[in-house]
């Protein structure tokens, strides 16, 4: 560890302490802003939709048990 010390190394990815995140990142020139976005959308859209499932899901179940324990169906 000692020749690590006092030396000036550069590091291969620069790490910043700054806590701002850019909207806009470029990766090969290229902006991904746009597709992290739709992609933000588009999983939100889906765990929406299975959370709705879920508890579609759950509330039938309570109901069916409901109706049996009230009339005794099994």
């Amino acid at each position: 560890m000692d020749e690590y010390i006092g030396s000036n190394w550069n590091p291969v990815l620069p790490i910043s302490t700054d806590a701002t995140f850019s909207s806009e990142t470029t990766v090969l020139g290229t902006s991904v802003s746009y597709h992290l976005t739709w992609g933000a959308i588009v999983l939100s859209v889906i765990m929406g939709a299975i959370s709705v499932v879920t508890i579609k899901i759950s509330v039938s179940q309570a109901i069916i048990s409901f109706f049996r324990w009230q009339y005794q169906i099994w």
